[in-house]
């Protein structure tokens, strides 16, 4: 498979450590890099208009978060489709203050129906990440999809929680009422320009809000603690697992799995965050994706309408209304709201420490830095 790399910084190793200016970057400023892989049919798919969509986003969303946080979001794109990949890259995400790349991975039209596409898939993140971990400053590394919004809450708390000598998981984890841990999937579909939505809290709460449990499915994705949205991990740990022997990029319970038992077992956990789970009905997804998904859920929370208060209703309808009419006023006033939250504010917050018998044996801690074991 051919490899081939633009974009506005190549460094290797040696380079990165010989340049001071970088480092003192570095030491301002929390830089998170990202690297998603894209693929759709033709400039004309409904893929295409909401990849254009969610690039979009995350560039308006940098520019506030780096003024308004001090936190960096860089990006690293590993495309398939050669000149209408690289356009789309260069005219809505690449951006001269940050360190974007685009990667163009020959995937030799192998799709989600082939025999062979989850080696194929498998490669294609092993690209991305080994050129972010060893060819590019950051702090932190998430794996992203390329359908889903993320609550901007997300970003300020693991800004919260980074320290830089540890090998550090990052997950938005599901739903985990006894340590008053909420994490919510919002289920939305897409025409590609438009989010059909009606901006009602109990139709949210009734038919599109997943706490990301599952009524049925392999006992993987049941003891697994983080969700498919999100999955970083610090800078260091990225080294660690990519010289190692696993190779199973593709899944994220697999990928979370080695990291807890291998590499680290300190996660840090997002709480009462969202994302938007988007599906775009059609070659990627599948026509009767959504419904699938929906028939999933499993609402296991019975306080579920106070969790959902008001500012993060008002959040998710912000960031929905921000989608349908590309108006950064929205995700002005989403990130704002969310800075008003005491949850954010008062660094000092104390929880009473407790243990709960979960599957899991490892450490969770909650964005005031406050440490769950788990026996």
């Amino acid at each position: 498979m051919t490899i081939d790399i633009v974009g506005s910084c190549q460094l290797d190793s040696n380079e990165i450590k010989d340049n001071e200016s970088l480092v003192e970057i570095k030491d301002n400023v929390l830089i998170i890099e990202h690297v998603i892989p894209i693929y759709f049919t033709s400039k004309e798919s409904k893929r295409y208009l909401h990849t254009k969509k969610i690039f979009k986003y995350y560039n308006d969303l940098r520019k506030i978060l780096l003024e308004r946080h001090n936190i960096k979001l860089n990006f690293t794109i590993i495309g398939s489709n050669q000149e209408t990949s690289l356009d789309l890259f260069n005219d809505y995400l690449k951006n001269e203050l940050f360190n974007d790349n685009y990667i163009e991975f020959d995937q030799k039209n192998i799709t989600v129906h082939s025999e062979s596409f989850f080696e194929m898939l498998d490669e294609k993140w092993k690209v991305g990440l080994r050129f972010s971990a060893f060819n590019k400053i950051s702090d932190i590394i998430v794996m992203r999809g390329s359908n889903d919004l993320v609550d901007p809450a997300i970003y300020i708390q693991m800004s919260r929680q980074f320290e830089k000598n540890k090998d550090k998981l990052y997950l938005s984890c599901k739903s985990i009422h006894p340590l008053g841990i909420y994490n919510f999937a919002i289920l939305l579909e897409s025409d590609g320009n438009f989010i059909n939505y009606n901006n009602d809290k109990q139709d949210l709460i009734n038919q599109y809000l997943w706490d990301q449990q599952y009524r049925d499915c392999p006992d993987d994705f049941k003891n697994s603690i983080g969700t498919i949205a999100f999955f970083g991990m610090n800078l260091n740990s990225w080294k660690l697992l990519l010289e190692s022997e696993f190779n199973c990029y593709w899944h994220e319970v697999n990928l979370e799995k080695y990291m807890l038992t291998t590499i680290t077992n300190l996660t840090t956990t997002t709480m009462n965050t969202f994302f938007l789970n988007i599906k775009v009905n059609e070659e990627i997804t599948g026509s009767n994706g959504i419904l699938e998904l929906h028939s999933l859920m499993r609402k296991s929370i019975s306080n579920i309408d106070e969790i959902i208060d008001d500012l993060m209703m008002e959040r998710i309808n912000d960031l929905i209304h921000y989608y349908n009419n590309d108006d950064i006023s929205f995700m002005i006033k989403c990130i704002t709201n969310i800075e008003k939250t005491n949850d954010f504010l008062d660094k000092t917050k104390v929880f009473e420490h407790c243990e709960f018998q979960l599957k899991s044996n490892h450490c969770i801690e909650n964005f005031c830095g406050v440490r769950f074991t788990l026996p």
